[in-house]
This record gives structure tokens, C-alpha cells and sequence, in this order.
């Protein structure tokens, strides 16, 4: 039952790890555009000798840098995850046709059905499903 549980909460955990991915995308730009502007500008007062002015400008680039180097390597981690963790659909197929799969390689009855007997039992199954989903529309 642990599983089953973990697969209801798969789109929550995926919605929330795309959220971060979202966020850390949007700071990461953020922080990238901040810091080539304060390069820029701690370059030009060098230039015109506004020392003061340049340490400032050093320091927020210095911020933005390390802020950068927090920020992609999570970014990197939560587009990975939102990759690979499954949604709830997805998880149940995965559990589902997963379970019947190894069920019928161990099954020896199962292993002896012909090809259409399957195939019907598919027809059957589609079927009941289009019977459920007419009478919930």
C-alpha cells in the first residue's frame, strides 16, 4: 500500500519540483543579467577613475557570482527530477502494466492463452472503459 501512496502524490511532487525548476531558471537569468551589468559598469568607472564607485560595483558582481553558483547547479537538479519523477498516470501505468507483465512471465496458465484470446480480453477491457467514460459524461 506504501506504493500506491507515493504514486497519488507523484504530480504533486512534479508540480512542485517544476515550480522550483521555474524559479531557478528565472534567478538564474535574473542574477546572469545583473551580473554582466556590474562588470560592465565597474569596467567603465576603472575606466573614468571612479574608484569607489568600481569596489561597489565589484562587490554586487562578486554577489551575483556566488549567487550563480548556488543557483544553476539547483536549477540543473530540479529540471532532472521534474525529468524523471513520473506523473500519478504515468506511475500507474508504469506499477500497473509492470505487475502484469511479470505476472504472466511467471504464470505458466497464462503463458498458454493463444494470441486471441488476449486480444480479445484487450477489446473487452476498452470497451468497458468506454462504457465508463460515456456514462460519466
Amino acid at each position: 500500500m506504501n506504493e500506491i501512496y507515493w504514486i497519488t502524490r507523484c504530480d504533486s511532487i512534479n508540480i512542485l519540483f517544476t515550480v522550483l525548476m521555474v524559479f531557478g531558471i528565472a534567478i538564474s537569468i535574473v542574477t546572469a543579467i545583473i551580473y554582466f551589468v556590474t562588470n560592465g559598469q565597474a569596467i567603465r568607472d576603472k575606466s573614468r577613475g571612479y574608484e569607489n564607485s568600481a569596489k561597489e560595483q565589484e562587490g554586487y558582481k562578486q554577489t551575483c557570482g556566488n549567487l550563480l553558483k548556488y543557483c544553476i547547479p539547483l536549477t540543473i537538479l530540479f529540471c532532472l527530477i521534474t525529468v524523471f519523477v513520473p506523473t500519478t498516470k504515468q506511475a500507474l501505468l508504469i506499477y500497473g502494466v509492470g505487475g502484469t507483465v511479470d505476472y504472466i512471465k511467471n504464470n505458466p496458465t497464462a503463458k498458454q492463452l493463444p494470441d486471441k484470446c488476449i486480444v480479445a480480453l484487450d477489446k473487452w477491457v476498452d470497451s468497458l472503459g468506454s462504457e465508463k467514460s460515456d456514462t460519466i459524461k
